[in-house]
């Protein structure tokens, strides 16, 4: 069975990592690392739960990359104000500078890419990635309330 979408797309994702593997080796942090560090750049802080649902991590790989990362001085984590059952975790000021970094071999490679496809081929992009949105009905980052937003 030809899988259209889902085979290139496993195969696109695996490809990014590989290629970010030597720029981020060269900044002191893995893949997994660096993407955690942009996605607390953009979103930060927030609950540690959320990090293991966007990221499909179990909790015992989170806590250990937490720990390195927290033992290094790039995250810090504290007790969540909106569910004092859960922490959150967030950039320290090492962690937002790393972050800037880590953008910068990422950012060249969206530039790459958008040097070899036109507006169509975005636009045909995003409509297949809206369609994987509808099909799957499946939220991975929770929409803050504006609470949250405050004390996050």
């Amino acid at each position: 069975m030809a899988l259209h979408f889902l085979s290139p797309i496993h195969r696109a994702s695996r490809q990014i990592t590989l290629y970010l593997e030597a720029p981020m080796a060269e900044l002191g942090v893995r893949a997994s690392e660096a993407h955690l560090l942009g996605y607390l750049g953009a979103y930060g802080p927030c609950p540690v739960g959320e990090v293991a649902r966007v990221f499909g991590w179990k909790k015992s790989t989170l806590t250990s990359v937490l720990d390195r990362l927290e033992e290094r001085g790039i995250v810090e984590r504290t007790l969540n104000p909106n569910d004092r059952r859960s922490l959150l975790v967030e950039l320290s000021a090492i962690g937002r500078e790393l972050a800037e970094r880590v953008y910068e071999p990422v950012g060249e490679l969206e530039r790459l890419i958008a040097e070899r496809i036109g507006d169509a081929d975005l636009a045909g992009f995003r409509n297949v990635m809206a369609a994987i949105d509808a099909v799957t009905a499946v939220e991975v980052r929770p929409e803050r309330t504006k609470s949250q937003k405050e004390t996050a």
